[in-house]
């Protein structure tokens, strides 16, 4: 039961290309090394330049692995920065990365020995997939288990020290009593004479469209978060006279909002999002980073990427 709750959790994905490209690349130098130092599977009697021939491998590693992200990213258009990117997921693309290497060292291996394409065999290209996939599968699960793991504990501590930040900036410290000073008022109610003790900031703003044709204008308070959609960005936000949430959607690019909306509490949390840090109720974490529950929305997780827990953080503090 829990093996099959772990393959549907979220898995951390790479933070951006340039990370993924320097772990494969260090991956294809291993493998470079591992060969020409202990030279298994009869390497040493291979004839011509060994380190070469090893150095093969390892380039063949290196670009089916970059080749298969890059089919997966841009023509599958797979978001590996959200919930759906799950560990069941990860060991599927992992297995079938595997089996494409698999067939790739065979087609290497057979023009070594033989110098040449022909007499290609399926039976034994097929055999090479099958033990690379047999002996690589299985530490690739154990290394993403813990890596899982690391991280969903990792942004478990992140979330705690978010929500207590949360907390603290949703009820903030008392001012004393005994240091009030009521301004005289005899035809007001009591809590008339308070009442220049609670911040009355509208800070109405208006989010435009690329084309300038479409706008809405709101309070800052209203906003609960922006979401990128294609082409478009749907503004989330909560109409206190309707008392329900609203969704406009306005064609425009989440950064160009994000730059209409600089030295306010709507700030970046995800490529995808933009939240209203005023309106956050909750913070728990996942593999992947934080998730984030706002007012009004008791059923919608706002993402937060790794990379914007510690801008996340450091708002919430100087807020």
């Amino acid at each position: 039961m829990k093996l099959i709750q772990l393959i549907k959790e979220p898995f951390p994905s790479k933070v951006n290309q340039k990370t993924y490209f320097l772990e494969m690349l260090g991956v294809a130098t291993f493998i470079t090394l591992f060969l020409y130092l202990i030279r298994p599977f009869g390497i040493a009697n291979w004839e011509g330049p060994l380190f070469l021939h090893c150095l093969g491998f390892g380039i063949i590693t290196l670009t089916i692995s970059l080749l298969f992200d890059a089919f997966l990213t841009f023509v599958l258009k797979v978001r590996k920065d959200l919930p759906s990117w799950t560990f069941g997921k990860w060991i599927l693309s992992a297995a079938i990365m595997l089996m494409l290497l698999g067939f790739a060292n065979y087609t290497y291996v057979h023009y070594l020995v033989y110098q040449s394409l022909q007499n290609w065999n399926l039976q034994a290209a097929f055999n090479m997939v099958y033990y690379t996939v047999l002996l690589g599968i299985f530490p690739l699960i154990f290394g993403g288990m813990m890596q899982q793991i690391r991280a969903q504990k990792n942004n478990e501590i992140e979330a705690s020290v978010v929500q207590e930040q949360i907390t603290q900036s949703h009820n903030p410290s008392v001012t004393p009593v005994a240091n009030i000073v009521i301004p005289p008022s005899s035809n007001s109610p009591t809590k008339d004479a308070f009442s220049h003790l609670v911040p009355r900031v509208s800070h109405q703003i208006i989010l435009n469209s690329q084309n300038q044709k479409d706008q809405l204008q709101l309070s800052l308070r209203q906003i609960l978060y922006l979401e990128a959609q294609q082409n478009y960005v749907e503004v989330c936000y909560y109409e206190k006279e309707r008392q329900q949430v609203q969704r406009k959607l306005l064609r425009n690019t989440l950064s160009q909002l994000e730059k209409q909306l600089l030295e306010t509490n709507v700030i970046r949390c995800h490529r995808s999002f933009l939240v209203n840090l005023s309106r956050i109720e909750k913070v728990t974490g996942n593999a992947q980073g934080l998730k984030l529950k706002l007012e009004h929305l008791p059923d919608q997780i706002i993402p937060v990427s790794r990379k914007y827990i510690a801008p996340l953080k450091k708002r919430l503090k100087d807020k």
